[in-house]
């Protein structure tokens, strides 16, 4: 008898060699992808309370030790670096130095705000009694009660309950931090104790440095480009001497985290407040033209150069996710959209069965070649 048939019921039928079989076998491989990632799903959503924090604390600790190896590199004293130890403190003080400024920051600002949104609202109204004058229309009263609905109060809520919702989970986050600084110098040895097996530990071990060598340098180019933003930002408001300009190029730092949503409020929040807090168009056209001119050249022309390269998403990859991870963790979720794709799409390059997901994620299609050379053999 052939060995790739058998016989049954007087038919021949492939056998585990032959076409049917592979088929079989591939169709198999994508129902448990799809199976996996909706599973995958559901958990995110149930444990979003205990998963959204954690991920946020494994951030801040790539960030923290990503600026430890940078200074590691820069400080030198008598032509040696600095301990591991001291630039890993330096870093840590750094960071939570830069967190507690942030909170301050905000908390200022914000209550700055709710005192000054009864002279932006009767700005607004004279603005509006202003326009309509000179279209030969007239406002009556019902406008004021409009705007008494629709007030600068309502939206200096809406954004407090966005920080609020960001900062709530500060202690968990920041405990999740502590322990993992005091856990990374073995965390590499257990990793390796669970791959008993020395060929397949290497690929491994080059999983996990190539995914935190992406996210680290992920972080580091977008940080860069999102302080020139802020700096920016920050410019063209304290030029026309808008209100709260420090807090409007912070919100332009943060905010150039989140793909596209980000830009659009950082550019339309200050743009606004300028529109209600002057007499004139003057400020508001300067506002929005400067900050638009930032997003154009930082956005549009250097993010992609420097950013584009470290990340190999394409642009509608980025837009999914951002849809997706907000969808699942709301803003937190928008936040980290694009470290959790980037680490999804180095996981997925590693195997047979994945590889078409992460060619379908990239830029032009083409994975790092690493993926290739390293993968995980199953």
């Amino acid at each position: 008898m052939d060995t790739t048939t058998t016989e049954l019921d007087g038919l021949t039928q492939p056998g585990p060699q032959g076409p049917v079989s592979r088929s079989q076998s591939s169709l198999t491989t994508t129902v448990l992808v799809i199976g996996g990632i909706f599973l995958a799903g559901i958990i995110l959503i149930e444990a979003q309370s205990l998963l959204v924090p954690l991920a946020i604390a494994v951030l801040i600790w790539s960030v923290i030790n990503a600026f430890a190896g940078f200074l590691t590199r820069t400080i030198r004293i008598g032509g040696k670096g600095l301990p591991g130890w001291a630039t890993l403190g330096l870093s840590l003080v750094v960071c939570l130095a830069f967190l507690a400024g942030a909170a301050e920051l905000i908390a200022a600002n914000v209550q700055a705000m709710a005192e000054a949104a009864p002279r932006y609202q009767a700005n607004l109204e004279q603005l509006a009694s202003k326009g309509a004058a000179m279209l030969g229309l007239s406002i009556g009263p019902d406008f004021a009660v409009l705007t008494d609905g629709m007030g600068a109060g309502d939206l200096i809520l809406v954004i407090t309950n966005g920080i609020a919702g960001l900062v709530g989970d500060a202690g968990t986050i920041l405990i999740y931090v502590a322990f993992l600084l005091v856990e990374q110098q073995v965390l590499r040895q257990k990793l390796a104790a669970l791959v008993p097996d020395t060929g397949r530990r290497a690929g491994v071990m080059a999983l996990v440095d190539r995914i935190r060598g992406k996210v680290q340098t992920y972080l580091a180019t977008k940080t860069a480009t999102s302080l020139l933003m802020g700096l920016a930002v920050y410019a063209v408001t304290a030029a026309v001497g808008l209100d709260f300009a420090p807090f409007w190029g912070f919100l332009a730092f943060i905010a150039n985290f989140i793909p596209v949503i980000g830009g659009i409020v950082s550019s339309v929040l200050p743009a606004l407040l300028a529109l209600v807090a002057f007499p004139t168009l003057t400020p508001f056209l300067v506002v929005a033209a400067g900050i638009g001119m930032a997003h154009l050249v930082i956005g549009n022309v250097l993010e992609p150069r420097v950013v584009g390269r470290s990340v190999n998403l394409s642009p509608l990859t980025v837009i999914l996710a951002l849809s997706a991870w907000g969808f699942v963790w709301g803003v937190p979720g928008m936040f980290l959209c694009i470290p959790l794709t980037v680490i999804a799409m180095i996981i997925c390059a590693q195997f047979p069965g994945s590889r078409g997901i992460a060619i379908m994620l990239s830029e032009a299609g083409r994975i790092d070649p690493q993926a290739e050379t390293n993968a995980v053999r199953t």
